[in-house]
Formats: structure tokens, C-alpha cells, sequence
């Protein structure tokens, strides 16, 4: 019996059905292993785009993480601190991405991925053009949303093969879907319109340095303030500034379900909002 052709729209098929299976896989797995954290967030508002910050776990201590947003070229760059990877070496490093905006009425990345954070709707982003693909997977029942750069190839299997929820996941970041959908909002209201929609690409992500008191990045685009701390010159994110790092810090001391915030961290907040306030 001559074998039969697979039409393109069944070959389509297939992989749309594979891709749901994964991402199902995915939001399963964020399930399974979330710690717990983060239990409450703040953001900072820059002059093109926000931060938004969240404790995490790190050798017996709490510590500030953050997802930033920001309006760069033609679209938007994405840097979250720290991001899980499956190398233990680099995962603590920003994992940084970008995405552009859509131009004459046609949705672009950027505006899939503020539309899927914002609704908790789960689904694929955008090709990263090293064979992976970001991914969003949003887990109502446990409230938590998975964003994720999986192998693309784990996106084509063939439908009926079962993807593993651990295997393919190169990079991720889990955090309470209502976190995520503020995210998204802000991102459709206040950092995608600033993007220049059409213009030329930028070759390297957005300059940034680390800020002095809680050692998250402040991105060039991202307003700084230099202060006199207790051990001289400091260079500082608005929300070390305003108390609002400060602010987190107290929450997440009170919290019994949070280990103790990092010590040294928590003086270098002390002392820089001290120093705005001097």
C-alpha cells in the first residue's frame, strides 16, 4: 500500500497538538516544584520602562530578584534576575531577551507576550533564532505562571510522543500569576508604546550596571542616583531611593514563611535610604 503524504496542514497540526502537550508539561512541572516563592512584589517605574522586584530563596537567605522591562529599538528587552537554568554556573546571570513590537496593526512578540501575561493564557511567544522558543505556562490551580526558553525541537514532536517536563527547559522563571498579569498590563500601557516600532535592531542588549545597595541592574534607559553612604560613593536604582526596596525588605522580614533577608543586603538598603533621606 503506497504510503500516504502528510499535507502541510496536518504537518501544521501535529505541531500545534506537540506544542500544547509541552506546554501543559511545563505548567505541570511549575506546579510540582515552585518553593513557595515570592510572596509579595514592588515596582519602579524609569523613565522607559519598570522593575518589578521579588524575593528569593539563596543559601539560607532571602534575596531581591527582579524582572525588567524596558522600551529599546523596536521593541522591548526583557532581563530577569535570577532566572533557573540547567547550568548551575550561570544561574544566577540576567537571562535577557528581546522582542519586537507589532507594526501596520499586526501583533508582534512583544505584544503576544504582554497579552499572554496579562490574560494567565498560556502559549508560545516567539523563536529565540538559536533553536529555542519562549514559552509561557500558566497554571491557574496553583496560581503561579512559568515563562521559559525550551528547545524548539521538543515544539515539532510527533503527535502521541510525550514531552518530558524537565527535559528541553533551558531557562525559566516562575512567579504568581497576579504578578505576571500586572506585569503584562504595565507593559501594554507603559513600555510598548514607547518602543520605535520599525527602526533597526540594536546589535547588543541595553548597558547596565549593578545597583550599589541591592546589587539588581539599573538599566541605562533607567534613571540613578548617586549617594553618600556609609562607605562613600553609591550609585543606586529608584527604588533604593524611595524606600520602596526598603519597604520589601521589612515585608519580607515579617514574613515567618521567608527565610532571613541577607544580611549585608539589608544594611547596603538601610544605608542608601538613609542617605536619599539625609
Amino acid at each position: 500500500m503506497p504510503k500516504k503524504r502528510t499535507t502541510n496542514q496536518q504537518r501544521a497540526r501535529r505541531q500545534r497538538n506537540a506544542g500544547a502537550k509541552y506546554i501543559r508539561a511545563l505548567r505541570e512541572e511549575a506546579s510540582r516544584t515552585s518553593t513557595g516563592l515570592p510572596q509579595s512584589f514592588g515596582d519602579a517605574t524609569g523613565e522607559h520602562g519598570l522593575t518589578i522586584a521579588f524575593p528569593y530563596g539563596f543559601d539560607g537567605y532571602a534575596r531581591l530578584g527582579c524582572v525588567d522591562v524596558r522600551a529599546y529599538g523596536p521593541g522591548i528587552q526583557m532581563s530577569v534576575l535570577p532566572a533557573e537554568s540547567i547550568d548551575a554556573a550561570t544561574g544566577a546571570a540576567p537571562w535577557v531577551t528581546s522582542y519586537s513590537v507589532g507594526t501596520n496593526g499586526v501583533q508582534g512578540p512583544a505584544d503576544r507576550l504582554a497579552g499572554l501575561l496579562a490574560t494567565s493564557t498560556s502559549g508560545d511567544i516567539a523563536r529565540t533564532g538559536e533553536g529555542h522558543t519562549i514559552v509561557y505556562a500558566a497554571d491557574p490551580v496553583t496560581g503561579l505562571g512559568a515563562l521559559a526558553e525550551v528547545d524548539s525541537a521538543l515544539l515539532l514532536l510527533p503527535e502521541g510522543t510525550p514531552a518530558p517536563p524537565t527535559e528541553g527547559i533551558l531557562r525559566r522563571m516562575r512567579l504568581p500569576l497576579e504578578v505576571w498579569e500586572e506585569l503584562g498590563r504595565a507593559m501594554s500601557a507603559t513600555v510598548i508604546p514607547r518602543a520605535e516600532a520599525g527602526s533597526a535592531q540594536p546589535g547588543t542588549v541595553m548597558g547596565h550596571h549593578p545597583c550599589d545597595a541591592c546589587e539588581r541592574p539599573v538599566f541605562d534607559s533607567c534613571p540613578s542616583t548617586v549617594l553618600m553612604g556609609r562607605d562613600g560613593l553609591m550609585v543606586v536604582c529608584p527604588s533604593c531611593v524611595d524606600g520602596s526596596s526598603l519597604a520589601l525588605c521589612r515585608g519580607m522580614s515579617a514574613d515567618r514563611t521567608l527565610p532571613p533577608v541577607e544580611p549585608t543586603l539589608l544594611a547596603r538598603i538601610e544605608g542608601a535610604r538613609a542617605a536619599a533621606l539625609a
